[in-house]
């Protein structure tokens, strides 16, 4: 995971989510640190098996897509990035990313293993009652006889999943 946080931000900044050339997420980031934009690349760890070993690599959470905390005038920053394509939304209207998105999104890598997994929108709503991921909803999901939360990012259509106790879920109402 990384996260490029700048002073006291601008009350003006908002999140939205970048689309990258494919496989450029790292090299976006690097240059959004150079140009002093806050960004955030949420990454997972994945174990590859090569020829001779395993390797655990650093790899997106979400291909394609890295989150940017900007102004409207440091859009044009962003979109002059090499390696940026566009924000994610109608030309020239952003969809803003809410803040407590970002803030679920930080809260999972942070406490849980996490893994990409394919957009959902079936399934049984839950919510995290207790514990360190309190508060974060999700759907339901089983996995390898694991219990496990679906958790997505709607304007970028794109989710993950978290490992969670059952003892701590109850029914998300909302």
């Amino acid at each position: 995971m990384r996260l490029r946080i700048s002073l006291p931000g601008n009350p003006l900044s908002r999140w939205f989510a970048a689309f990258t050339l494919c496989h450029h997420e790292n090299r976006v980031a690097r240059q959004l640190q150079e140009r002093d934009v806050e960004y955030f690349l949420p990454t997972y760890e994945k174990v590859s098996q090569w020829r001779d070993r395993r390797v655990k690599l650093k790899q997106p959470l979400f291909p394609g897509y890295l989150f940017v905390r900007v102004s409207a005038v440091q859009r044009k920053e962003v979109l002059c990035a090499p390696g940026v394509v566009s924000l994610v939304g109608p030309p020239g209207r952003p969809v803003e990313i809410q803040p407590n998105e970002i803030w679920k999104l930080q809260a999972a890598i942070e406490n849980a293993p996490v893994e990409p997994i394919d957009y959902l929108k079936i399934g049984e709503r839950v919510r995290i009652q207790d514990g360190p991921l309190r508060g974060l909803s999700g759907i339901l999901y089983r996995k390898s006889n694991k219990l496990r939360m679906v958790i997505s990012v709607e304007a970028i259509m794109r989710s993950y999943l978290v490992e969670v106790d059952q003892a701590l879920l109850e029914k998300d109402l909302q």
